[in-house]
């Protein structure tokens, strides 16, 4: 039998690099919790509620899945998050902000996810890839 928390720690840990492609981080994936350490080392911890990193993967594809092909806009922010982003989803598992910088690239990783930057726009959007 496969053990889910090894099979997601094998699939979510390594290098990313944030949706504009600016800052590098990396994940670690620990007790159920997904770690972002940044290039300087400052530690993110992104606690999810039940620790459930597993059901918000799913639930975020589905979700890319669900919107037209625009996609939607990430909206990575500390604070208050913005409507109809990624961000403001993600708040549905976890309280932590900035959550899009992190699980956008993730997503990406998986090869569910393509981010990009529309012309005449500087923020990154995120759609389902299939």
């Amino acid at each position: 039998m496969i053990d889910e928390t090894e099979t997601l720690k094998l699939l979510i840990e390594g290098e990313y690099q944030s949706p504009s492609e600016g800052s590098r981080f990396r994940i670690d994936y620990t007790d159920r919790t997904l770690i972002a350490i940044t290039a300087t080392g400052y530690r993110i911890l992104l606690n999810f509620k039940d620790n459930q990193v597993n059901n918000m993967l799913a639930e975020s594809i589905k979700f890319l899945q669900s919107l037209n092909s625009d996609g939607i806009r990430i909206g990575s922010i500390h604070g208050p998050a913005a409507n109809d982003t990624l961000e403001i989803f993600l708040r549905n598992f976890s309280n932590s902000g900035g959550l899009g910088t992190y699980v956008a690239p993730l997503l990406k990783k998986l090869g569910k996810a393509e981010i990009f930057i529309p012309p005449n726009q500087n923020a990154a959007w995120i759609r389902y890839k299939s």
